[in-house]
């Protein structure tokens, strides 16, 4: 695998590694992983999580 390493001051250079090198922990599959997600929970559960309607976003203008 081929990707960009950005240096501090500037420089792009092409680096070349072994994808399997990166992590050092097994990688749990995306199904484990949404397993233990709040949202994930709820699906599995067949209840979605949906936000309440008077729950604030902290986006809204007054």
């Amino acid at each position: 695998m081929v990707f960009k390493e950005c240096a501090e001051d500037g420089t792009v250079t092409d680096k070349t590694t072994n994808r399997r090198e990166w992590s050092a922990h097994p990688t749990a599959s995306d199904r484990a992983v949404a397993d233990t997600t709040p949202k994930g929970l709820a699906i599995a559960a067949g209840t979605p999580e949906l936000s309440s309607p008077d729950e604030d976003d902290g986006m809204s203008v007054d």
